[in-house]
């Protein structure tokens, strides 16, 4: 059985270049989904935050301020109050080791930027997964978290690798504008990684050896102020047969038996920038699988630690592209 440890924030609010806070919390969609999909496919995912605090869902993302319909948000609550026991006592980092686990997943919303960016126990974990070889994936505003990994020198742990996160143009767009506490993208550069951004609300995935970052998922309304649909993407919602299968809560196989795993199915379109010469520690579990074409999400790349995990997953992120 693959063992996924989620790492969420543990943030509620976010304190802002004036001064004022911002309510915050981790995006629904982003860990309803990916946590069903998984455990559809016999994972078992372990949750932790900061200190073991339970986690507070952003608001925006279970509303139509945040480009969510009604229908989509009341599904994500469904999930969300099914896994209420998992989320009310999660692990801590501090009490954690990567050998345990295939594989890390850090979700978005705003939250990670208070929190996880400086974690000094989950930069440990993550400097453990890149020892080892443990498959690392980060989505949109989570892929702040990586900035809390320093290698020995003190620089960057990541310092020269290839990703991708939610851009500088999206967060003056549709995010906190200028009165964000630092820009995502400028500050990964400035600690010397090689960001990679499309068009802004385009969807970008990026592999670089073990490491596998998308810049928000296909189809989702992250964390979006001022332009919630965001351009050219008004009216994309999960479809009704997205909307029925999260409906329909799946256990994790520690909660009791699971039924079938969703059928493959072909993903959408996202671009995909795939750079593995400077893969580091044992070979990533999804390295050379090959089962999702060039143009494999970032859930399918990141957690595809054996071939069920990376169908269930594709199959989640239909779910965010329909």
């Amino acid at each position: 059985m693959s063992k996924i440890l989620m790492v969420l924030s543990a943030a509620d609010s976010l304190t802002l270049a004036d001064g004022s806070t911002h309510p915050t919390g981790f995006w629904a969609e982003e860990v309803a989904a990916s946590h069903q999909a998984l455990c559809r496919a016999g994972a078992q995912v372990d949750l932790a935050t900061p200190g073991a605090a339970r986690p507070i869902v952003d608001a925006l993302s279970l509303d139509a301020r945040g480009g969510v319909s009604e229908a989509d948000a009341q599904e994500f609550r469904s999930y969300l109050d099914f896994i209420a026991g998992e989320l009310a006592a999660p692990l801590s980092p501090a009490d954690v080791r990567m050998r345990d686990y295939d594989a890390l997943y850090i979700p978005g919303g705003h939250a990670p930027m208070a929190d996880l960016a400086h974690d000094a126990d989950l930069g440990r974990l993550l400097n453990e997964a890149y020892a080892e070889g443990t498959t690392i994936t980060a989505l949109c505003h989570g892929v702040a978290a990586l900035l809390s990994a320093t290698a020995k020198d003190g620089s960057f742990a990541f310092a020269g690798r290839t990703l991708t996160s939610f851009s500088d143009e999206e967060e003056r767009q549709g995010g906190l504008g200028e009165n964000t506490p630092f820009f995502v993208e400028s500050r990964l550069r400035e600690r010397g990684a090689q960001v990679t951004t499309g068009a802004p609300w385009s969807s970008t995935v990026v592999e670089d050896g073990i490491l596998i970052t998308r810049s928000e998922s296909s189809g989702q309304r992250c964390h979006r102020r001022g332009h919630p649909e965001g351009p050219g993407r008004q009216g994309r919602h999960p479809s009704a047969q997205a909307r029925a299968a999260l409906s329909r809560p799946a256990p994790c196989p520690q909660q009791g038996p699971r039924p079938p795993s969703p059928a493959a199915a072909s993903p959408p379109e996202a671009p995909f920038v795939r750079k593995t010469a400077r893969s580091r520690g044992r070979p990533s579990p999804a390295a050379g699988a090959g089962t999702m074409g060039d143009h494999r999400p970032v859930f399918s790349t990141a957690i595809a630690v054996n071939k069920a995990v990376a169908r269930a997953a594709v199959q989640m992120v239909r779910w965010h592209g329909d």
